[in-house]
C-alpha cells in the first residue's frame, strides 16, 4: 500500500502567500503569511515576503522588525538585508540604510535591488559620484530597469554630465514608454530636469513619447 505524502500545511500557507504577493494583493498575503508563522515560527522565508507585504502597504517600521525576525533565523540572507535597508531609506535613515545595502552586497555581490536603491540613498546624501557608480552596476546587472537609469541621470545631472543625463533617460524613457519611471518624474515638471529642460534634444525626446 503506498501512501500519499502531504507538504506540510505551513509551506501551503506560505506558497499562497508568495502567489497573493506576486498579484499584489497584499493585505491579503499579509494575513496569509501571519497564518504561516502561527504554524511554523522559523522560517525566514515567510519573514521576509512578510516584509514585502509590509512594504508596499508603507509599514515601514514593521518592515524592519519582520526583516529583524528573518535575520534571527538566517542571519546571512541577502534579501533581508536588502529589505531592511530600502525601509531604513524609507524612514530617512540613510545612514543605517547604507551599512544594510553593504551586507547585502557581501552576501551577493550581483543583487542589482542592492545597487540600486543602495544609489537612491547616496543621491539623497548628495554623494554624487558614489551614486552613480551604484547606477552603473544596477543597469549592467538589470539593463532592463527604467527607474536605475531614470536615477542614473539624476546623479550625471549633478555632476553637470547633462549629454550623458540625456542618453539615460532616453534609455529609461525607452523601456516603458510613458508610463516609465522618468515619465512619471520628469515630463515636464520634475525640477531635477530643469538644468536640460530646455535643451532642444530633450524636447524632442519628450515629444517623440
Amino acid at each position: 500500500m503506498s501512501l500519499e505524502i502531504q507538504p506540510e500545511i505551513d509551506k501551503v500557507w506560505f506558497n499562497l502567500g508568495v502567489e497573493l504577493l506576486n498579484k499584489t494583493c497584499f493585505d491579503e498575503a499579509l494575513e496569509v503569511f501571519e497564518r504561516a508563522n502561527e504554524l511554523k515560527l522559523g522560517n525566514y522565508e515567510v519573514w521576509v515576503n512578510k516584509s514585502w507585504a509590509l512594504s508596499n502597504l508603507g509599514r515601514f517600521d514593521e518592515v524592519l522588525a519582520a526583516c529583524d525576525q528573518a535575520l534571527v533565523f538566517q542571519s546571512n540572507f541577502h534579501g533581508a538585508w536588502c529589505n531592511r535597508g530600502i525601509a531604513l531609506r524609507l524612514l530617512g535613515r540613510n545612514l543605517e540604510a547604507l551599512e544594510a545595502f553593504e551586507q547585502a552586497l557581501k552576501l551577493m555581490p550581483d543583487l542589482h535591488e542592492a545597487w540600486k536603491n543602495r544609489g537612491i540613498t547616496l543621491l539623497t546624501l548628495e554623494r554624487f559620484e558614489e551614486a552613480l557608480t551604484n547606477f552603473d552596476n544596477a543597469v549592467k546587472l538589470k539593463p532592463d530597469d527604467s527607474e536605475a537609469w531614470y536615477f542614473r541621470s539624476i546623479a550625471l545631472l549633478n555632476l553637470e554630465r547633462y549629454e550623458d543625463a540625456l542618453t539615460s533617460t532616453e534609455q529609461s524613457l525607452k523601456l516603458k514608454g510613458d508610463l516609465s519611471a522618468a515619465w512619471q518624474r520628469c515630463g515636464k515638471t520634475d525640477s531635477d530636469f530643469d538644468k536640460i529642460r530646455s535643451n532642444e534634444q530633450f524636447q524632442a525626446l519628450i515629444k517623440s513619447l
